[in-house]
């Protein structure tokens, strides 16, 4: 049981041509579940709302906003239904989501994470490879038709991502996703911390990022975001702010289950011996706790909507070694494998 991986490559029209084609069947049923969802949390602000994250895309990432345009292209979908996707996490962020435990491991150059979402999309989500003409390369993990996910490039650089809650929202600026996929593009990690200044602020979430040997964490609120170079043996990040000063609105209504599962990874990375891809692999598949687990089963969560959630994939990259391990699922899926991670590479 594995994700289906795709390969693109070429300029931003002919990469977005091919995903579309390629994924068509999988986008169009990711844009079947989340527009109308979107659209009933919006009301008759859809359009304005789409309109305005299409603007800040075209503003802040223009071949990526091609891009976009040609998976619409190929794929035979609607452009703003495309970009709605993109934007899901600003358009969709409210109270009551709890998902996805990160950690890092510097000196071990271990980067990872479990993310937790719908089950309706564990078939829809995908391994996208892209190949650009000057031989960068970024390999991924996102839901189809998202440009932008957890992945790493061929400059040994990862990317990881934690929702987070931010009351009275201003999430106007450039899509989480967007930004990622952005930060994949880059060559070194001071780039990339580089590219996140100029971008600003306007979502909410965490990113871990890391190239091998160094890591940064950025936490976004909104208004505001702050950048926090990780100097610690280990560090984990789960759905509440670590690093925030009182000057933004955070919801933390859900605290408990997000503090249960840090403090879950805190015990396990605190033992003398040393963290290896094994014992990460030993942590996000983590069942002990007796409510809030970090492998978490597909429960029913939030509403009706959304139907169950829980533990979608299991994601282990080595930035440095051009390596990334993906187990998909949970214990709640009658095929699952505990041991079944596949392993990726990019040259």
């Amino acid at each position: 049981m594995e994700f289906r991986k795709i390969s693109v490559h070429g300029t931003h029209e002919e990469i977005g041509l091919q995903y579309g084609k390629q994924l068509q069947h999988e986008i169009r049923k990711n844009i079947n579940f989340y527009v109308p969802y979107i659209k009933s949390i919006l009301n008759r602000n859809y359009s304005p709302s789409v309109e305005k994250f299409k603007h800040a895309i075209k503003g802040s990432f223009p071949h990526l906003y091609i891009e976009i345009e040609h998976i619409a292209l190929g794929a035979g979908v609607d452009m703003d239904d495309l970009i709605a996707m993109n934007a899901r996490t600003e358009l969709l962020l409210g109270a009551g989501f709890n998902e996805c435990t990160a950690v890092v491991i510097p000196d071990s150059g271990i980067l990872a994470q479990n993310w937790d979402w719908t089950s309706k999309l564990e078939e829809t989500t995908v391994i996208v490879e892209i190949i650009y003409p000057d031989d960068r390369k970024i390999l991924m993990l996102t839901e189809a038709g998202i440009i932008g996910k957890i992945g790493m490039n061929n400059n040994h650089l990862g990317v990881t991502l934690n929702i987070l809650h931010t009351e009275g929202m201003h999430l106007n600026g450039p899509p989480i996703h967007l930004i990622m996929r952005g930060i994949l593009e880059q060559k070194t990690l001071n780039d990339a911390i580089s590219y996140i200044r100029r971008m600003g602020a306007g979502t909410s979430s965490n990113l871990i990022i890391s190239d091998g040997q160094q890591a940064y964490e950025i936490e976004y609120a909104g208004v505001k975001y702050t950048a926090h170079q990780i100097q610690d043996k280990y560090y984990a990040h789960t759905n509440h702010f670590l690093h925030q000063d009182g000057t933004c609105m955070i919801y933390e209504d859900d605290y408990d289950d997000s503090a249960a599962r840090l403090k879950t990874a805190h015990d396990r990375l605190d033992r003398p011996a040393g963290i290896s891809v094994e014992s990460v692999k030993s942590l996000l598949s983590d069942q002990s706790h007796p409510e809030y687990n970090i492998l978490a089963d597909y429960e029913p969560y939030l509403d009706d909507y959304m139907g169950l959630s829980g533990t979608i994939a299991t994601v282990i990259m080595e930035p440095g070694k051009g390596a990334m391990t993906v187990r998909k699922g949970n214990p709640s899926i009658a095929k699952f494998d505990m041991e079944g991670f596949k392993k990726y590479s990019i040259a």
